[in-house]
């Protein structure tokens, strides 16, 4: 059964209740700003992933019966999906778009080792645009240099991209979050007579919202048509695991989760009921197969993960945070829906991952021996 959203739930080992914001999903326009696919037409999102060694890639839309390699590659500065919707706000008057570009690496090689470890860019006009959440450093170019694809220097590992159209009150409550996890803002503009969206013009000042509690963290579900986009957030401050004390706990699951290993500390596998206290099984993806490229973890720098347990929810997220220890004190997040489509592409692109075992061949920690 796919999880119906909607409802609250408790975050038990936050020891808080989250406050679920209910938006009313939007009458959004095809002329408007939005997600572009690489045919030229306007869709609700675009989820894709850059294969390793190159810019080819793989995307998927909700138009789709399932994920496909693209004709185009992301080092285009005209054709595919990132050109199309990019380049509404690059080739755009100023005065008539709005933008906020956020990288904890930007394209002059500024580095943050601290705050928020987030990517992501918000393009809109005075009613609606598209937020292209994605795990690509030094990425994209500043708007004022123009886009010129995606540069060779990231063309190694593997990265994905997660683009959604929505109306400007979800970009506002959404910006909101990314206020809390410290966002590091590299490029922006927003023209003086578009509508109050505060949270929108703090971000793009640089404000950041940390007030160095425990419990700072955000959750909110954005409803577009059939589909809700659940995002969460967290601040610097937290200081916990954000799959594990955060997703898992809000939609009571199991997950496989595939992101950057080749950092300091990466975390190991967690099994339900081990000696630390996890209460669902969180495992490390090791080797996919996307399309007619296999590669392991070490060759890939995006950071998803799909729902693996009994309650059959096919939960896609997509994200900012690594599975290392150092992230605990990062500020970040990932944005979960429920595709059955996406999911059982990526279920079937994973070809091995850690497991979790119940009984019979298991060591110390809870993991299978093979």
């Amino acid at each position: 059964m796919l999880r119906q959203p909607g409802c609250p739930l408790l975050l038990a080992a936050a020891g808080a209740c989250l406050a679920l914001a209910l938006l009313s999903a939007p009458a959004l326009a095809d002329n408007g700003v939005g997600c572009i696919n690489d045919d030229g037409m306007y869709r609700d999102f675009i989820v894709a992933w850059k294969l390793p060694d190159g810019a080819e890639y793989v995307y998927f839309d909700p138009y789709m019966q399932a994920p496909q390699k693209s004709q185009y590659t992301l080092d285009s500065s005209t054709e595919g999906f990132l050109a199309n919707t990019l380049n509404q706000v690059y080739s755009a008057d100023k005065g008539k778009v709005g933008y906020v570009q956020y990288n904890d690496e930007w394209p002059d090689d500024h580095k943050h080792g601290t705050g928020g470890h987030a990517k992501g860019f918000f393009g809109f006009d005075e009613n609606q645009g598209f937020w292209l959440q994605h795990s690509v450093p030094r990425f994209p170019e500043f708007v004022s240099k123009g886009y010129p694809g995606l540069p060779e220097e990231e063309f190694t590992y593997g990265q994905h991209f997660l683009c959604i159209t929505m109306g400007l009150n979800d970009m506002n409550s959404l910006a909101n979050q990314i206020l809390t996890a410290y966002a590091w803002v590299y490029e922006q503009n927003i023209p003086e007579d578009f509508p109050a969206i505060q949270n929108l013009r703090l971000l793009a000042s640089g404000e950041r919202d940390d007030n160095g509690g425990s419990n700072t963290f955000s959750f909110t579900s954005i409803p577009f048509w059939n589909t809700y986009f659940d995002t969460f957030y967290k601040a610097p401050s937290w200081g916990k695991y954000l799959y594990e004390d955060f997703v898992e706990v809000q939609y009571q699951d199991d997950f496989t989760w595939e992101t950057w290993m080749n950092g300091i500390n990466p975390d190991p596998s967690f099994c339900a009921g081990d000696s630390d206290g996890h209460l669902y099984n969180s495992t490390n993806i090791r080797v996919l197969k996307i399309g007619d490229t296999k590669f392991k973890e070490t060759q890939d720098h995006s950071k998803w993960g799909i729902s693996t347990g009994p309650r059959n929810q096919r939960l896609v997220c997509l994200g900012d945070i690594n599975r290392q220890e150092s992230q605990n004190k990062r500020g970040g997040g990932t944005t979960c829906l429920a595709n059955s489509a996406l999911w059982q592409y990526l279920s079937s692109a994973i070809q091995d991952q850690d497991c979790c075992c119940d009984r019979g061949s298991c060591n110390a920690y809870g993991w299978c021996v093979n």
